[in-house]
Parts: C-alpha cells; structure tokens; sequence
C-alpha cells in the first residue's frame, strides 16, 4: 500500500522547479505568501524584506491528535510497523516538497516526526492554516492529492477550510487559465471525494465566485468541470446578483457565460435591482449565448412579473398575453413572435421527427433567426456528405 500511495514520489520532482503559484495574490502555503484574493483586487504579497523561508520546512505532529486506536487488536506487529513506516514516509514526502505543516496546537516545542497516516490531515501551516491539500492544490502536485487522498478519513478534511474559510476547491477554481489542464486534474479529483461547491469562504464567496472573479482571461474550463453536478446557478450570491451577471456583464467572458448557459443558468433571472442579464447584453451577444441553451432552462419563474415585451417594449394588454420564447425565455408579444412550424423547414421537421405540439411553440424574432440559420447549416452539410458518397448523383 506504501508503494502505491507513493510510486510517484519520483515524479513529483517535474513540479519542483515550476510550483504552478497561481497568482502573486495566490494562496500560499509558505510564511512569505498570503491566502486566496477574495475579490478583484490585488491582494500584495509580503515585503522584499521578509524573513527567508527555513532551508528545512517542519512538519511537526502532536500524539494528542492522533485518532483513537481501534478496539479491535491488531493481528500482529507487523502492521502497525507498516502503517508507522507509511506515515514516515509521507511525512517524509511532505518535506522534501515544501510542505511546512505542524500541529497548531503542539505546546511540548519538540519536533515528532513519526504518527499514524490518520493524523497527518490534522496538520496545518502556520500563517493561513491551511492542510497539506490546501497545499497540494497550489503547488499543482497531483501526485501528491492522490496520496493524500488514500489515508484515512481523508474525506473529512477534503471541505476543510483555511484561516479565511478557502476550501481546496477554492484554490483550484482561481488556478490560471494557462493551467487548464491541472485545474481539471486537481478538481476531478476533490469532487471524486465530494468536494462542496456550495462551500464559502469568510466573504461568502463560493469556488464559482472565486474563479469568475479572479479570472484573468475568458475560459470555460472550470464551469464545465463542475455543470451538471447540482450546482445552483441561478441563486442570487455576493450582492445579489447571479453568476451570470457577473460573467457576462460584470466581465464580459462570453466562453465562461456560454457554459453557465449550457449548464443551465438563465438569462432571465432579475438580480436585487431587478434587472435580468436579457436586459443588459447586446442583441450580437445574445446570438452567441443561443447557441448555448438547453430547451425548458431559460424561462424565468412564475413569480417574476412578465409587464412587458422584451423586443418592442409594449405593455401586456388584456387582448394579447405575452409569451417566454422556447429557446431563450424572454417574454415577447404575438407581434414579435412566430411558431416554429411556420419557419421549420417541413424536411428538417420530418427528420427531427417534431409533432404538432412542438411545432406549435413560439419563438421570439432573434431565435427564429437563429433557428433558420442553423438549419440552413446543418441542410448544407447534410448535402456535402452526400456529395462525397454521389449520392446526390443522377
């Protein structure tokens, strides 16, 4: 079990020279680096005066923390030297990569550098508190997670958060965008183990808020690693607005906005001043996010008032009830609308194998344009692809 926990100690030599920091207001596990940003705004980090880092990190270990022993007697010797020889080692581990943990709440002063595997979760790093996942996350060393991950009760620690209330899920969503591929990795992981993305930090920000805040460029790597895993994307969060009012107007990261869409948030959801994300984007990128829903996601709720046309601004009238568009919810008067069987291509509709029911629903003008332009799209390489066989031949 030692040996597969850690065959990758080898490895983790590649990640040395390049510690993935993840931002130069990153969250640190070293004494000279602080905890994640929580907002847009640069967060410094120490000055070029600080102490130097110690040449050997410590990862210190008080047996009052140890977790109790099990009633059940061990069979032999040979065990409980193998689980002392495993905890040994990654502790082992643990320093030789920077991982300066000790126990908070040691009073004897004396470094003990043997316990059991249970018990290494229970350390921390002095200034931001933060665990040894904490700290592999920043350190970008998955090796390292895995490991972590196949002690004891590792589960308990994976919510855990620092002094500022950061999860190590906190940490992967403000990874950099030139670290996709490891920020996939590194929360593929935590999730595996039922990483909370509903957790908050002491601002009351969530991994989401984080990542969208943080994010230095438009990517939708992270949104899609955790779509469709309960995820409640239309809840008002920070200051009463909605992840998408926050990707799309507040950042304006189409990518980002267009996999929020997919995964299920709605354009149409008011924030506390009551304006809808409908209401404040563009015509043009509006376009780009319906290409992004999903049917029956966009609608706004029941109690949100529908007073007037999103297109022509008209007021609801007795004699013409307003309507949500299929694709993209808003609401819209029979002026501004049309059923889909009246600009449903009838082969593409066969072929789509529609009923009357679905051809019966209303589209605003701008999803009836995009509508025909995809069909459009979809007719052409249709007659391509059988252009290659002949089959469009005489």
């Amino acid at each position: 079990m030692a040996a597969s926990a850690l065959d990758s100690i080898d490895g983790l030599r590649a990640h040395l020279p390049d510690e993935n920091v993840l931002r130069d207001s990153d969250m640190s596990a070293s004494s000279g680096e602080g905890s994640p940003r929580h907002d847009a705004q640069h967060i410094p980090v120490a000055a070029p005066d600080a102490p130097p880092e110690p040449s050997n990190p410590r990862v210190r270990f008080a047996q009052s923390h140890a977790p109790p022993a099990a009633p059940v007697p061990l069979p032999s010797g040979n065990s409980a030297a193998a689980g002392s020889s495993r905890a040994s080692t990654m502790i082992a581990m643990l320093q030789r990569y920077g991982y300066d943990l000790e126990d908070l709440d040691e009073t004897s002063g004396g470094d003990i550098t043997t316990t059991n595997s249970a018990g290494i979760l229970l350390l921390r790093e002095r200034k931001n508190h933060q665990t040894a996942f904490h700290i592999a996350v920043k350190k970008g060393h998955v090796d390292v997670l895995k490991a972590l991950m196949k002690l004891p009760r590792a589960e308990e620690f994976v919510n855990v958060g620092d002094k500022h209330g950061n999860t190590p899920l906190h940490f992967v969503a403000s990874k950099d965008a030139s670290a996709a591929e490891l920020q996939t990795s590194l929360g593929t992981l935590l999730l595996s183990m039922g990483a909370n993305l509903h957790a908050t930090n002491v601002r009351g920000q969530t991994p989401l808020e984080v990542h969208i805040m943080t994010a230095k460029a438009d990517t939708s790597v992270f949104v899609k690693l955790i779509s469709f895993r309960g995820m409640q994307l239309n809840n008002l969060v920070g200051n009463g607005t909605t992840y998408l009012h926050m990707a799309i107007v507040d950042r304006s990261f189409p990518d980002m906005a267009g996999a929020l869409v997919n995964a299920g948030a709605s354009i149409n959801i008011p924030d506390h001043s009551g304006v809808m994300v409908s209401d404040a984007i563009s015509r043009q990128t509006l376009v780009r996010l319906t290409k992004f829903m999903r049917e029956g996601t966009q609608a706004p709720p029941a109690d949100v008032p529908r007073l007037s046309c999103k297109l022509c601004k008209n007021p609801k009238s007795l004699l013409d009830a307003l309507r949500d568009c299929h694709i993209c919810g808003r609401s819209m008067c029979r002026n501004c609308s049309k059923k889909l069987g009246d600009i449903k291509d009838p082969d593409q509709a066969a072929r789509e194998k529609l009923d009357k029911e679905a051809l019966a629903v209303r589209l605003c003008a701008t999803c009836c344009t995009v509508t025909q332009l995809r069909d459009k799209k979809v007719a052409e390489q249709k007659k391509f692809a059988e252009s290659l066989f002949g089959m469009n031949r005489v």
